[in-house]
Order: C-alpha cells, then structure tokens, then sequence
C-alpha cells in the first residue's frame, strides 16, 4: 500500500499494487482518493487497511466514502475481496478505525 500525489490540483491517492516482484508489471489492486469526504489515513490518502487472508488472498477494507478509480478482483494468481467500512473521526471508533456496534 502506498500513496502518491501529482500535483497542486489533484488529492492524494491511497493505492495497493499487487506485486510480487516490485514494479513488474502486475499492476494496481485498488486505487481511491477522499474527494468525496471521509477519513484519511496518516499518510493523507483515504484510510484503508489489507490484510492477506492466504497467500493468494486479500483483503482490502476502506473508507466508504473514498472515491474509487480501480478495484480489480484479480490480479496475477492473487484474489481481492473487498469491504467498505463507515469511519467517522469520533470517540466511538475502534482500534480499526471501524465504528463499534451500540
């Protein structure tokens, strides 16, 4: 997972490549900004979290609210799921960042 911003105009990209052999080619898993609104992680791109299920699955949880511009389900041998969470900067969040259950 990483971030990458261009420029002045544009808001900063939360992005995850799916790449075992780094900048080969494979491509990007999943690409959002937080033009929309919602969270941002420390990094300034909308809050997001992966999580590798097996070694040929991932998970990729993010802000609801992230505009999305590419969310593959595969990529190479690898199989992507993903799950749009509500997070809210306030007290009742997790650990996670997901909002807990009352």
């Amino acid at each position: 997972m990483f971030m990458r911003e261009c420029s002045a105009t544009t808001d900063f990209t939360t992005q995850v490549s799916v790449d075992p052999w780094f900048w080969q080619r494979i491509g990007n898993a999943f690409v959002a900004d937080a033009y929309d609104g919602g969270t941002c992680g420390n990094w300034g791109g909308p809050w997001a979290e992966m999580k590798w299920s097996s070694p040929n699955e991932l998970l990729i949880t993010y802000d609801q609210k992230a505009r999305i511009f590419a969310r593959n389900a595969v990529v190479g041998r690898v199989r992507i799921t993903y799950r749009a969470v509500a997070r809210y900067n306030v007290r009742n969040v997790g650990v996670s960042g997901a909002v807990r259950a009352r």
